[in-house]
């Protein structure tokens, strides 16, 4: 199931704790990779057709380099 995008800022964090530079297309593919996420979960789309996954996890990668805890 598509977690609330708070659920996501430890994935995040996690995927960005050996120090490396990832694009954030490459964090929201490997977190889709480590919960296991069904493709049909991974490319459900919103009422307005945004990819609900994608958008999840965009935002808690915003919230924590708003936060300075990411750059």
């Amino acid at each position: 199931a598509i977690e609330k995008f708070q659920y996501y800022m430890i994935p995040v964090l996690e995927e960005l704790a050996d120090g490396s530079k990832k694009h954030r297309r490459a964090i929201i593919d490997a977190i889709a990779l480590r919960e296991n996420l069904p493709p049909e979960e991974a490319n459900a789309k919103s009422a307005r057709g945004t990819n609900i996954f994608r958008s999840r996890v965009h935002w808690a990668q915003a919230y924590l380099a708003q936060a300075g805890a990411i750059s």
